[in-house]
């Protein structure tokens, strides 16, 4: 089946439209991100050295247990030791690139790196709580907005987050 062909944990191509009308995107295997414009031509490649997360072995179990009931030729697949370090990227309407990183499971909590539309390392802005990763936040440094989900009962509700 389409998609379900690649390991737990694997790094996965993610990307986004800027304001300028370029593109940004990652292979998500490797810190990464190139900017190209309309022709194709690279403009900037962006670059940060972040330690590698090991996987919890109590997570990685779980997410191969999962995988098995899915194929029945896991034993061949190579498994991730520690996660990709870019989980998305997304383009803010202030020209500001945020890349979502990976954070182990057990902890409920979303990491992004932010650049400048130039490409400069910002900063670095950690939320106390896991939005979903597949739904696009509203991302500004003044105020985030994303959708999270009950631990407990899997219901979703809006997370709105503010300067303090």
């Amino acid at each position: 089946l389409r998609g379900m062909n690649h390991v737990p944990f694997a790094g996965f191509p993610s990307w986004d439209v800027t304001p300028r009308g370029t593109v940004v995107y990652t292979s998500g295997r490797e810190y990464l991100i190139r900017e190209v414009d309309r022709s194709g031509r690279t403009v900037r490649e962006m670059r940060r050295d972040t330690p590698p997360l090991r996987i919890p072995a109590a997570e990685r179990r779980d997410s191969l247990e999962a995988l098995r009931a899915r194929r029945d030729s896991v034993s061949s697949i190579p498994r991730p030791q520690t996660y990709p370090p870019i989980r998305n990227i997304f383009a803010a309407p202030d020209g500001l690139l945020w890349v979502r990183r990976w954070v182990p499971n057990g902890h409920r909590r979303t990491v992004f790196d932010v650049f400048e539309a130039d490409g400069r390392f910002k900063t670095v802005v950690e939320l106390p709580a896991y939005l979903l990763p597949d739904i696009t936040p509203v991302l500004r440094l003044e105020a985030i907005a994303g959708i999270g989900a009950d631990a407990e009962t899997g219901a979703m509700t809006v997370l709105r987050f503010g300067r303090r």
